[in-house]
């Protein structure tokens, strides 16, 4: 049992409206730590009550850890001298010169006997003009952190109906579509779905790009059927990620290895940086992809049962100022991986290297969604009716319980990041839930957000019987562009539903019905790219995780709804 590390002491500064009564080198370590970590404290909620919940094992050598206020404090004094060198070779270019004995440019010389005595305060110093930089980085960063898509979508005249008119489909499963995700990077839409494909399509023509993964019904094929023996026997693992054939002379490349292990593909994610994508499913593994040549690199076990949910780190300070280094001994940092499945754990992963890092546990039950956004949180939500928010460095997380209303369950199967401080779930009670990350229970939550009953078997009809509309549908999936106020969220009621949110600072939270995008079938995933373009939305005729129920009508395949492109996807 791993030790838990005691919660560092709060720290005191570095807030954006405070002033730190600090001078020199201080002050400007607290500029640094507010413009990369926010300078957010947990307040309502406390880690050291979700600690109970459960324990995790943690990977290394056992060896001395840092904490989090070291870490920080590295990647300050980093960046100050990073910032530091770049003022002085601006200034060296102007003719100064610096003077290395007194760490001053000549210019400043008749101002520095005052700033070593008050900390640099002067605004023309060296530490003046690093400090107003900061500030400056900071509050462009807060001014454009959450876009108002709602109001230019509303000053456009967005029409859901019209939306779907020029909706694009994306052609080729087979089977029920189960997960969508989109690579921005490249352009291109990866998509999974219960007939073992994984295929790729050009999000600006919606032309099918590959087919990485065979599909069926096709017979299996002698090589297929001794890779298949192989694999149950425990075959070789190679360096490129597939099992060894045994000695068979089949290349390294040959589909028969794979499609003998591959099943229903269930989830599929794409590293913010366009270099990764993850697929997982039935089989139990976690496959890592080179995006960019679309070739399997890794094949990574260690779930009992079925892989559920991916999601790669995504976090803008990570690609701007956090290097190479995530501070794990994983590589990049968006190149960090997490995997929920039904053994309840959640597990970390080295994309790049392909290395296990570790595994958390705290769910009693399995784990149906994923999100990681902002430094190392990864968000995961379960069929134990709880959220959980992962702080990776604390050795600790947090657990939000979602209401129980009418005797019913309250899974947590989708969720989404929306901000530093708010996130979105959806579960099986049909309720659209935002969360605030200091507080235990949502702040706004819509019940019924896709109404009552069995699954529409045709657009715009009601519920069939009075039995079953006393039942809530099922909110099986939710995305939103990061910093931006349109929620979209997905279930079997016809519709693809737009939602509006305020900023995280006005008096009131709301969320506000804005659209809806018609759709025959069970949304079973969305991906939302962050300029909004458009929309996509995985649809089937049954649902992600079971074949409880059928639409017969629906079409197995993946749509694209133009937002802000109003012409087309992109």
């Amino acid at each position: 049992m791993a030790k838990k590390q005691r919660r560092p002491p709060a720290r005191n500064g570095g807030g954006a409206g405070k002033k730190a009564k600090v001078g020199g080198r201080e002050a400007l370590e607290q500029e640094a730590r507010a413009t990369f970590f926010g300078g957010e404290e947990d307040e309502e909620i406390s880690s050291s009550d979700s600690e109970a919940e459960g324990e995790r094992d943690r990977g290394g050598d056992g060896g001395e850890e840092e904490t989090v206020e070291q870490a920080r404090m590295r990647y300050a004094q980093k960046y100050l001298e990073e910032a530091r060198a770049d003022e002085r070779a601006a200034k060296k270019k102007q003719g100064y010169r610096y003077d290395e004995k007194r760490d001053v440019l000549d210019e400043d010389e008749d101002d520095d006997d005052d700033d070593d005595d008050d900390g640099g305060g002067d605004d023309d110093s060296e530490d003046g003009r690093v400090g107003a930089r900061l500030r400056a980085a900071r509050e462009a960063e807060a001014a454009s952190a959450f876009e108002r898509l709602g109001a230019r979508l509303e000053a456009m005249g967005f029409d859901g109906d019209v939306a779907a008119s020029r909706k694009t489909v994306l052609a080729g499963h087979r089977g029920p579509v189960t997960c969508v995700a989109i690579c921005e990077a490249s352009g291109q839409v990866w998509s999974g779905s219960k007939d073992n494909a994984l295929l790729l399509h050009d999000a600006s023509t919606g032309a099918r790009v590959r087919t990485l993964l065979p599909r069926w019904p096709q017979r299996a094929s002698e090589d297929v059927e001794h890779a298949r023996a192989q694999a149950k026997r425990g075959g070789a693992r190679r360096t490129d990620g597939a099992f060894d054939d045994g000695g068979d002379g089949a290349p390294p490349g040959d589909l028969a290895p794979r499609q003998a292990r591959e099943a229903e593909v269930l989830a599929v994610a794409c590293s913010a940086d366009g270099r990764y994508a993850a697929t997982a499913g039935s089989d139990g593994l976690v496959h890592v992809w080179d995006a960019r040549s679309a070739r399997l690199a890794h094949s990574l076990r260690g779930h009992k049962g079925r892989v559920t949910c991916l999601a790669f780190r995504d976090d803008a300070h990570a690609r701007l100022g956090g290097g190479d280094d995530d501070g794990l001994g994983g590589g990049d940092a968006s190149s960090q991986l997490f995997s929920g499945g039904d053994d309840g754990s959640v597990k970390h992963w080295g994309a790049k290297a392909g290395a296990y890092v570790e595994t958390l546990f705290g769910h009693e039950a399995p784990v149906a969604a994923l999100d990681c956004a902002y430094e190392e949180k990864p968000l995961s939500g379960g069929r134990d009716r709880t959220a959980r928010c992962w702080k990776i460095r604390d050795e600790s997380h947090l657990v939000y319980r979602s209401p129980t209303a009418g005797g019913l369950g309250s899974s947590v199967d989708a969720c989404r990041v929306l901000d530093k401080d708010r996130f979105l779930t959806g579960g099986d009670d049909g309720a659209l839930s935002l969360w605030s990350a200091r507080r235990k229970k949502p702040v706004v939550s819509v019940k019924r957000a896709h109404g009552a009953g069995a699954a529409a078997q045709a657009l715009g009809e009601s519920a069939r019987d009075d039995v079953s509309a006393h039942v809530p549908r099922w909110l099986q999936s939710v995305a939103a562009p990061r910093h931006a106020d349109v929620v979209a969220s997905g279930s079997c009621d016809g519709a693809v539903r737009l939602w509006t949110v305020d900023d995280k600072d006005a008096a009131k939270q709301v969320l506000e019905p804005f659209a809806a995008l018609p759709q025959l079938g069970f949304v079973n995933g969305l991906a939302a790219p962050r300029d909004a373009a458009f929309l996509a939305a995985a649809v089937a005729k049954e649902p992600r995780l079971g074949r409880w129920e059928k639409v017969a009508k629906a079409k197995n395949c993946v749509v694209l709804y133009p937002l802000l492109n109003s012409g087309s996807a992109l």
